[in-house]
């Protein structure tokens, strides 16, 4: 008898262990998780703020002044 008692508290307290290591690395996990959530999210917000008109008219102006330089180096 003393022997089963014996060994369910060992068990128990085995499994007690096992499952914490486990939350442990679980809430790490979790943790890692939200804060690369937290980065994607405010990266897609900094996406959405740019202005493509202002982008738009920035690549026109490096079109243009392209070809400026091309025209330069051939003729």
């Amino acid at each position: 008898m003393y022997k089963i008692i014996t060994s369910s508290i060992s068990l128990l307290l085995f499994s007690i262990i096992l499952m914490s290591c486990s939350n442990s690395n679980n809430r790490e996990k979790i943790m890692n998780i939200s804060k690369l959530e937290t980065i994607t999210q405010t990266d897609l917000h900094n996406l959405q703020e740019i202005q493509l008109y202002d982008i738009i008219s920035t690549l026109k102006i490096a079109k243009h002044n392209l070809s400026k330089l091309e025209k330069k180096k051939n003729g």
